[in-house]
């Protein structure tokens, strides 16, 4: 499988924040030069050269507490990842279910139940496949996907926030993002174009990462900011800063177990406890840990904290209902 590898020039510098244009920003710890770089190449399939890598720092909004990488791929970088057959999955794992399970729990919940919905970055259509009865749509940027989600009823091709809206206007009862959000170099054009989407108090349904999970502390070390293809990272504050902004309210929020860990797992986990506790001077450092463990070449999670370190959110949309709708 062909490896791409993201040069300098094939980024962009980020300045102010993504989620509100915001211009206080700083870097996540002035001490981040000193912690181990490490990336996740995803999928074998992408990573970044020394030179852009060392540029790629971890970025802090004071504004709205938006967590942004200072250097992302640019626009045709961005499509050729989404092209790559290692981001295809042709059918979800047990995590990404669980996820599902709560959007579709969140469908049925709504006091008149949608009729119509559209899941962005759809890959496979797991989701979708589970929204029976309702009017089907996809948008999906990678071509390898759209090969998957010929059972939809409507496929749009594009990214989100991309130089052309990919989106029709008012079209959707409801939208959902699984695993989206962080993918996102420009949130509030793709959120802005969401809000636009969606039917006046359309659901939109957001799953993505924590800065406020115990596992986040770890800043840069972080697995989550350290996949080449994550660039902005989120917390209640920030998105709701996003939403205010895009035309959104927020109605429900949550931590969940974006991982479903075995028995096995878990006992692991908790016969590490001690070891954790000993190593971070009981959870005070935890890059301590990640060090070690990068070291002995074994995953960095802190155990029994690091598997609840996403959220699972619900907004509104409040755009007025048009008077000849």
């Amino acid at each position: 499988m062909r490896t791409i590898t993201i040069e300098l020039d094939d980024c962009i510098t980020v300045s102010a924040c993504p989620g509100c244009e915001g211009r206080s920003t700083r870097r996540w710890s002035e001490r981040e030069s000193l912690l181990p770089r490490v990336e996740h190449c995803v999928g074998g399939v992408a990573h970044f050269s020394a030179e852009a890598f060392e540029r790629r720092q971890l970025m802090v909004c004071d504004d709205c507490g938006l967590w942004f990488h200072s250097l992302i791929p640019n626009t045709a970088c961005i499509q050729a990842l989404n092209d790559a057959p290692a981001y295809v999955s042709k059918l979800a794992p047990s995590s990404a279910r669980g996820s599902f399970r709560r959007g579709w729990t969140t469908l049925e919940a709504r006091p008149s139940k949608p009729s119509s919905v559209l899941d962005v970055g759809a890959s496979g259509g797991d989701f979708l496949r589970g929204c029976k009865g309702m009017y089907r749509a996809a948008l999906e940027p990678s071509l390898h996907s759209q090969e998957s989600l010929a059972f939809v009823d409507h496929l749009l091709c594009g990214v989100l926030d991309g130089a052309e809206n990919p989106l029709p206007t008012d079209a959707f009862d409801a939208i959902s993002l699984f695993d989206v959000a962080e993918h996102l170099a420009s949130p509030l054009k793709g959120f802005r174009r969401l809000s636009e989407a969606l039917k006046p108090n359309g659901t939109l349904i957001i799953e993505t990462g924590d800065t406020d999970s115990p596992a986040a502390r770890e800043g840069p070390l972080w697995y989550y900011t350290r996949y080449s293809s994550h660039f902005v990272f989120w917390n209640r504050r920030s998105l709701t800063a996003l939403l205010t902004r895009s035309g959104f309210r927020l109605v429900e929020f949550r931590r969940v177990e974006h991982e479903s860990p075995s028995r096995r797992d878990r006992a692991l986990a908790l016969a590490r406890w001690p070891l954790y506790q000993a190593v971070t001077g009981f959870g005070r450092r935890r890059a301590r840990w990640t060090q070690l463990a990068e070291r002995l070449g074994r995953s960095g999670a802190a155990p029994l904290v690091s598997y609840t370190d996403h959220f699972y959110a619900v907004a509104e949309a409040v755009r007025p209902v048009s008077p000849n709708a």
